[in-house]
């Protein structure tokens, strides 16, 4: 979305795909990136690194990847608040939740109405379960247009 001009910011924890999004928006002005992972509180915490960006903070989340090996490394967690003051952007139009299994624990801390969003892409890992409430909890903050519901994502809008 970048190479249209969007700004935006990109937060990613693990240091390898992070070195490489910061490579590559190291010329765009309007695209920060932040080396940190997204949750409820302000701390560091055990983060499952892998190379080819199938990581995650939750244990168990590295067993849906068996052909994956796994590193555990200390990375720092910002809750979405910390991150939202520290950063130079208060409103986001789109925005993508794919944490690996804390996307629940990071969407209900925004107030998406607040954040001016219009269109939200969400990872649910297909628990199907989860699909409803995700929805449930965008249509509070007008987002009610289901766009897309896949194995992975649900896409909503305004």
């Amino acid at each position: 979305m970048a190479e249209l001009g969007w700004c935006g910011v990109c937060v990613e924890p693990s240091p390898e795909v992070f070195e490489k999004l910061a490579t590559l928006y190291m010329k765009n002005m309007d695209v920060y990136c932040y080396e940190v992972a997204i949750g409820n509180n302000d701390t560091f915490i055990k983060f499952y690194n892998n190379t080819n960006a199938v990581a995650t903070t939750i244990e168990h989340e590295t067993k849906r990847w068996t052909d994956e090996k796994f590193n555990e490394i200390t990375v720092e967690q910002l809750s979405f608040n910390t991150l939202l003051d520290n950063c130079i952007y208060k409103q986001f139009e789109f925005i993508s939740i794919d944490i690996e299994g804390k996307d629940w624990e990071a969407l209900q801390q925004m107030n998406l109405k607040e954040l001016g969003c219009k269109m939200i892409c969400l990872e649910h890992n297909g628990r199907r379960g989860e699909q409803a409430k995700y929805i449930d909890y965008c249509k509070q903050f007008g987002l009610n247009k289901i766009l897309l519901v896949n194995a992975e994502n649900i896409i909503l809008a305004v």
